[in-house]
């Protein structure tokens, strides 16, 4: 224990320097140690009174959560510089005043732990960060998951994948969130339901909610492997929402994917099988009851009986016979790792479904790999690369009365499936349901891949500013065939197409932030910045029929007798916006917050390009209040009171121009004739449809957040 002498020293003398040796260490300008090797005789004078105080050393081991040491970690004596970083076993040892009681602990990737010194040794674990979602994602930022003004559903990793395996967005979304409705509206393996946030707004255009992935909004993002997700949240008011303008109208989903994990590399490998079944079979007349009801109906209305006495009568379940339990395996594998200035993250996944219809199965492979590298404490970098594969037969022709499932559950189960000879059974000359399943080729390829770089730079204390780039690119091919064995193949010798549609968008952003306090009780927090973004669509297609055979299905395209129409297009559209926000929050009890937006589209006509989407929100966290406080009850309470304008651009490319057609038809023998015609009328007036909303909510946590409540009430109005 060493004896430290703290005063501001004016005039001292030190004597008997002959045969001893003394050390001086500068500890600040007012500190001075003395260290002598044999005892010596110092005379010391002063004006000033002299205070005396004792060192310690605190030594302790810093973990994570599953035990393992953190290497680097650093130490700070909490309102001091002073500090060391962990070893490789992650132990530590600081020298600090008898006097200190806190340690500061922080961790790339992990949350700050602030520790009382007790008695050595300290054993500490920290946290990740996101772990219990304190923070959030919102628009162009982060917030305190208590300082919302806005209505935000939060959903951590922990909680995605409860009730089995999940293959999509949607799936993981489904029952997780209040107002937000997620519909499957196919039968076919891969498909992504439907997500709908606080009901339609239009009866046009697109309810599809916007995504964005890692602060990039993103085309693909319902196709994302749930696997890589750490935590979603979905924006439902307007004041969540308008700080994305035009395309915020139908609410945001915000997916913030895994990140590395503390210490040296990690491996987590992940293996999951599902089966899916038809929740409930229908109950279904047997062949004899359909053919009694049909002759009843005819008998009554003065005709002959359509199935008579000499009409054999089978007894087909045309359910039975289209579906089967269905499978799904799931398998991942996760890399990572960090150290004190950079962490990294690779995943590999690889989903196969057997759909519970016949002739339907989805295959997907998918590769996410994000790094991000502190290079000072003023500077981050981070990139983020994504790219997936997928293949299906879905045997899916929509909802019209050309579906397998329309014709299974109209089909007569008094017919049979097959003929004697094992041909498929044709009613009246039409197709019967098992063959209407299970004789097309409905092929389809996707590939995808999209990458985004980010850079974070502190200007100066509390002023950042950020750089993202980002791009992505798509390719859909489809391949359809029908065979000889179905009516329509039959009367053409077979008919083929494939499709190959690509789209390519490429966008930058950049913003500025300041964040300060004024007297420690006005919390002021100012965000500044635009985007652009532009969108390439590109699609052809070829058909013909008229095929020798049917081996090959659309791949022998080049073999058709008789080629038809091919088909081109293509579409561009650009996009540029300039936007802000600006929060305050005072004695940390009342919250205000304003956004603006200004989006302009080559999607509309020259009078309106450009839409302005300004929204506003109050908050008042009641329990900061001392007289809320005294109850005990309430962990958290905050009112919410919010408006605001957002918008929908989802109209399609082009449509305020007066567009032009091709089309064409053949007069005798060979004569082809060409020409054009209007395809809609220009309407250079045409612009964004504008949703106002009004959002009263209450936030409510019990038992130190436990449990929590949250309940909204909202009115929402869409005009033009």
């Amino acid at each position: 224990m060493k004896l430290l002498t703290q005063k501001k020293p004016r005039d001292f003398r030190i004597n008997n320097l002959a045969s001893k040796e003394i050390k001086l260490t500068l500890l600040s300008l007012l500190v001075f140690t003395f260290q002598a090797s044999a005892a010596s005789s110092i005379e010391t004078s002063t004006k000033d009174n002299t205070t005396l105080f004792f060192e310690k050393t605190v030594k302790g081991k810093v973990t994570d959560q599953n035990g393992l040491p953190i290497a680097g970690a650093n130490v700070i004596l909490k309102g001091t510089s002073t500090g060391v970083q962990t070893d490789v076993d992650g132990s530590f040892a600081i020298t600090v005043p008898d006097n200190a009681t806190k340690l500061i602990i922080t961790y790339i990737g992990m949350e700050d732990q602030e520790v009382a010194i007790t008695a050595s040794p300290l054993k500490i674990v920290m946290k990740e960060v996101g772990q219990k979602l304190e923070e959030v994602v919102i628009g162009y930022g982060k917030s305190k998951k208590k300082d919302l003004t806005g209505s935000v559903s939060s959903i951590g990793k922990d909680n995605l994948n409860l009730g089995g395996t999940i293959a999509n967005v949607g799936q993981a979304l489904q029952g997780r969130a209040s107002g937000v409705q997620v519909q499957q509206n196919s039968y076919a393996p891969g498909s992504s339901p439907s997500i709908v946030i606080r009901g339609g707004n239009s009866l046009n255009t697109s309810n599809a909610p916007l995504y964005v992935v890692d602060g990039f909004i993103t085309s693909t993002g319902a196709q994302i492997s749930p696997n890589d997700i750490e935590n979603i949240q979905i924006l439902k008011d307007a004041s969540s929402t308008a700080i994305y303008g035009a395309r915020g109208g139908n609410g945001v989903i915000l997916i913030t994917t895994k990140k590395g994990k503390s210490g040296k590399m990690q491996i987590e490998a992940e293996i999951s099988d599902g089966f899916q079944n038809i929740i409930k079979e229908p109950s279904l007349l047997n062949g004899q009851q359909y053919a009694d009801i049909q002759n009843a109906i005819a008998k009554e209305n003065g005709r002959p009986p359509v199935f008579p006495a000499s009409f054999p009568v089978a007894n087909t379940n045309w359910f039975k016979a289209a579906t089967r339990p269905g499978e799904v395996l799931n398998r991942t594998i996760n890399f990572s790792g960090s150290d004190k200035t950079s962490k990294f993250f690779l995943s590999g996944n690889y989903l196969k479904q057997t759909g519970a219809l016949e002739n339907t199965d989805f295959t997907r492979y998918s590769v996410r790999t994000g790094a991000e590298k502190k290079f000072s404490d003023k500077l981050t970098i981070g990139v983020n690369i994504y790219g997936a594969a997928s293949e299906g037969h879905n045997s899916d022709f929509g909802d019209n009365i050309l579906s397998p499932m329309y014709s299974l559950q109209t089909a007569a189960p008094n017919l049979p499936i097959y003929n004697a000879d094992g041909t498929y059974y044709k009613y009246l000359g039409r197709d019967n349901a098992l063959a209407l399943l299970l004789e097309p080729t409905d092929h389809t390829i996707n590939r995808l891949v999209n990458g985004n770089m980010f850079m974070d730079y502190e200007i100066i204390k509390g002023l950042t500013y950020h750089f993202g780039a980002g791009s992505e690119w798509q390719e859909n091919i489809q391949g359809k065939y029908t065979p000889r064995t179905l009516v329509a193949g039959a009367a053409l010798n077979g008919t083929g197409s494939e499709e190959n549609k690509t789209y390519f968008r490429w966008s930058t952003e950049q913003y500025l932030t300041y964040k300060f306090t004024v007297k420690e009780r006005h919390a002021i927090s100012a965000m500044i910045g635009t985007s652009n973004q532009k969108d390439t669509y590109e699609r052809m297609k070829a058909s013909g029929s008229g095929f020798s055979n049917d081996l090959l299905t659309y791949y022998n395209l080049q073999g058709a007798a008789v080629y038809l129409k091919p088909e081109t297009e293509k579409t561009e559209t650009k996009l540029t916006s300039y936007f802000g926000r600006l929060n305050y929050g005072f004695d940390d009890k009342y919250l205000l917050s304003f956004t603006i937006r200004k989006d302009g589209s080559s999607r509309f006509g020259p009078n309106n390009k450009f839409g302005i989407f300004p929204s506003g929100a109050i908050a008042w966290k009641m329990s900061n209040e001392s007289f809320i406080q005294k109850l005990n009850t309430f962990s958290d309470l905050k009112l919410r009171v919010s408006y605001g304008l957002t918008g929908n651009d989802g109209i399609g490319d082009y449509a305020y121009m007066n567009r032009l057609t091709s089309w064409g038809v053949t007069i005798g023998e060979g004569n082809f004739v060409g020409g054009t015609e209007p395809a809609n009328l220009a309407n250079p007036n045409l612009k964004w449809e504008q949703t106002a909303q009004t959002n009263i909510g209450l936030d409510m946590g019990f038992f130190n957040d436990k449990l929590t409540a949250t309940i909204d009430v909202y009115e929402k109005r869409t005009t033009d």
